[in-house]
C-alpha cells in the first residue's frame, strides 16, 4: 500500500509559489527536475493500492499542484479501471495545513 500524506504537490507549483530556495532535497536530483515532475511518479503507482491526503492550506504543497496530482492519479488508475474503487483514494482536507 502506498501512502502520501502532506507536502503533496508538483515541484513546478512549489517553485512558482515559494521559489527555488524552499525546495526539498528530492527536487535537486541532478537532471531530474527538467525532465519530469511529481505527476510522473504518481502515475507509476497505478494500479497498486494508493492513498493521497493533503490539506488545502499546506504551505509546502500549493493546492493547484495537489489537484493536478489528484487528476493525474485519477487518469492513471482509470487505465486499470481502478479510479472508482478503494484501490485509489484521495482526500483534500479543507482548512488544514501541513
Amino acid at each position: 500500500i502506498l501512502l502520501a500524506i502532506g507536502g503533496l504537490t508538483r515541484f513546478a507549483d512549489l517553485i512558482a509559489t515559494r521559489g527555488q530556495a524552499h525546495l526539498p532535497l528530492a527536487a535537486w536530483v541532478p537532471g531530474l527536475r527538467p525532465r519530469l515532475d511529481t505527476e510522473a511518479v504518481i502515475a507509476l503507482c497505478a494500479p497498486r493500492p494508493f492513498t493521497m491526503m493533503t490539506g488545502d492550506r499546506d504551505p509546502s504543497a500549493p493546492i493547484a499542484g495537489a489537484r493536478t496530482l489528484i487528476e493525474t492519479a485519477h487518469r492513471a488508475y482509470g487505465l486499470y479501471d481502478k479510479d472508482d474503487d478503494d484501490t485509489y483514494t484521495r482526500t483534500v482536507f479543507g482548512g488544514l495545513g501541513h
